[in-house]
């Protein structure tokens, strides 16, 4: 994270962190307690995402290969919602 930041300070990128808690905590206050329960909201938020929804993942799967799209997007919305981004998304 240290280079990370180093980097994003010599380009003049603002660079925040958000811990695995706080994003864990913004989803349980929508009782969104599943990778996928919160992969359907957020297609259910944003018509883009809907044709990349992952399919119920059983135990013995691998991960979707667009799994890593909807955390990102998750992380994005925690984020803006979160009292130190901007912006807010629909309860």
């Amino acid at each position: 994270m240290k280079k990370l930041r180093q980097a994003a300070d010599e380009r003049g990128i603002t660079f925040e962190l958000l811990s695995r808690n706080d994003v864990q905590r913004f989803y349980d206050a929508r009782y969104l307690e599943t990778k996928h329960a919160i992969a359907s909201w957020l297609a259910d938020q944003f018509a883009v995402l809907r044709p990349m929804l992952p399919p119920r993942r059983r135990l013995w799967d691998p991960e979707n290969y667009h799994s890593a799209v909807f955390d990102a997007v998750a992380t994005k919305v925690a984020f803006d919602s979160s009292a130190r981004g901007k912006g807010s998304m629909p309860q």
